[in-house]
């Protein structure tokens, strides 16, 4: 994903968009998404992911440029939210998408 538009594809991040991030760890891949649609890769059939090296550490990071998505998200004026701010939903029962089938949230202990 780069300057708001999803590579290989027309959908755009826009205000309230959710962005879907699956982890596979046995198979050192990650698939993104847009609103529930996976646009990079298929995390359930473990087809064109991001491929990951074997034995590097890696931060999950992200950034975004309007707080007019974040506003969205908590209901208030976009004024009111700090510069760079976002939200994270790392837990299922925050999630508004499911994981995809086969996957834990990041919270879980399994």
């Amino acid at each position: 994903m780069y300057n708001h538009v999803a590579f290989g594809s027309s959908k755009s991040i826009r205000p309230g968009s959710v962005l879907n991030v699956a982890l596979d760890l046995d198979n050192y891949a990650v698939y993104y998404g847009l609103d529930g649609e996976w646009l990079i890769g298929n995390p359930v059939t473990s087809q064109e992911g991001k491929t990951l090296k074997k034995g590097r550490d890696y931060v999950p990071a992200i950034e975004f440029y309007s707080r007019e998505n974040v506003a969205s998200q908590l209901k208030t004026e976009a004024n009111k939210i700090a510069q760079g701010t976002w939200i994270g939903r790392f837990s299922t029962k925050d999630f508004i998408y499911p994981p995809p089938r086969g996957y834990l949230p990041y919270d879980s202990t399994r």
